[in-house]
């Protein structure tokens, strides 16, 4: 029964996206003037991410006086209850039936800033569209897009745009080199921590970000990792940790990937571990990297997070204990190498790493300064300024 309803789901979307191209063409046909001013904003999460770093530039330098920006998003009267300000709209593209309303500025503006591939379905050659994607680098294999999405790809130097333009299907002058919105977040302290949890004391806040096993549409790996983090086995081990981290004045934050299959995760809530998700951020208006900001330590694995929390150069902890389990790969044949800390393979490790930072030995300073050199080429935090800079004039200096 359920494959049959999914059946009549994809057929049933199918049909809408071909009614979506006829209306697209029929208001290209009709030739519409382009609007210059129309700016069409699009994350993967909604109302977040890079795209919203840059919204949120552009609202406070009062550009949405003078430029319309649409928000393409699932539920347009969730935002436009909260957010009243001059020129912006809130649309859809994800509700049932024929999309009139996204397809007109689909036809009509002239820039779309997006961080995904399915928006726009097509574009004129006079319209511009930059993808800011999802992340600074990656130590994981990339799968290149189906087909282009962009005009221009963001990048944050030379040395990775070489790999995202493959991945994207443009040339190096089409790699804007001027950084990622969303790393501006990270020099502004936002006390986001007792916003989501109330008073942790004065506690240091370790984050684990891990990178997601298993979706509801593919497995990169058939190891389970129910707690978050795989060098945990248990829920005695969980509560060992706990333990310690108690001892050691640590509070513990594991936020899940928003694709893992949260069917997997154990989210057991203690007094020095707590588990959140995208939608408890939500719920609270707080970014990933506004959170990422009020770590004192990173735990990961094989994440590309670890390349943002550079820019605060503060100790990483990699969690490896099932990469020979992971089977989407590497883009290096020794990822060890690209990883700026310690390399945890069980609990007693990950106890003495925390143990460590505790007492300030930091034996990665230099090869975090390494691997920033090379993988970014700025980081002033003026990214959203040499984006805005680009769309006004063509220039990312």
């Amino acid at each position: 029964m359920n494959k049959k309803v999914n059946y009549l789901k994809k057929i049933y979307w199918k049909i809408s996206s071909i009614m979506d191209l006829a209306v697209l063409k029929f208001f290209q046909k009709l030739g519409l003037k382009q609007k210059e001013n129309y700016i069409v904003l699009e994350s993967g999460g909604d109302f977040s991410d890079n795209i919203r770093a840059f919204y949120d530039y552009m609202i406070e330098n009062h550009i949405n006086e003078c430029y319309r920006l649409i928000w393409v998003v699932h539920n347009p009267r969730k935002y436009q209850k909260v957010i009243h300000e001059k020129n912006v709209r809130f649309i859809s593209r994800f509700h049932k039936g024929v999309h009139i309303k996204a397809m007109y500025y689909n036809a009509v503006s002239k820039w779309f800033i997006v961080s995904h591939y399915s928006w726009p379905i097509v574009w004129q050659p006079n319209q511009i569209v930059i993808n800011t994607i999802h992340s600074v680098h990656s130590i994981k294999k990339l799968v290149p897009v189906e087909r282009k999405c962009c005009d221009y790809v963001l990048c944050c130097s030379e040395y990775t745009a070489d790999i995202l333009k493959e991945i994207f299907h443009v040339d190096q002058y089409h790699c804007l080199i001027i950084g990622m919105p969303r790393l501006d977040i990270l020099y502004k302290h936002i006390d986001c921590v007792h916003k989501l949890f109330g008073d942790i004391g004065d506690n240091k806040i370790i984050i684990s970000m891990s990178t997601f096993r298993q979706t509801k549409s593919w497995i990169d790996s058939d190891n389970l990792n129910p707690y978050g983090l795989n060098v945990i086995s248990d829920s005695d081990e969980l509560a060992e940790l706990n333990s310690f981290l108690k001892l050691q004045h640590c509070f513990l934050i594991i936020k899940i990937h928003h694709l893992q299959d949260m069917k997997v995760i154990r989210s057991v809530q203690l007094d020095h571990v707590r588990y959140i998700t995208d939608a408890d951020l939500l719920k609270c208006d707080v970014q990933v990297n506004q959170l990422l900001e009020n770590a004192d330590i990173l735990l990961t694995d094989y994440s590309s997070v670890f390349y943002e929390y550079l820019l605060l150069d503060r100790p990483i902890g990699f969690m490896v204990r099932d990469m020979n389990d992971y089977s989407r790969g590497f883009l290096s044949d020794d990822p060890l190498s690209e990883m700026p800390g310690e390399k945890i393979f069980s609990l007693n490790q990950l106890k003495t790493f925390i143990a460590n930072c505790n007492m300030n030995i930091d034996p990665y300073v230099s090869e975090r300064k390494h691997i920033k050199k090379k993988v970014y080429k700025y980081s002033d935090f003026h990214n959203c300024e040499r984006l805005w800079n680009f769309i006004e004039g063509g220039n990312v200096q």
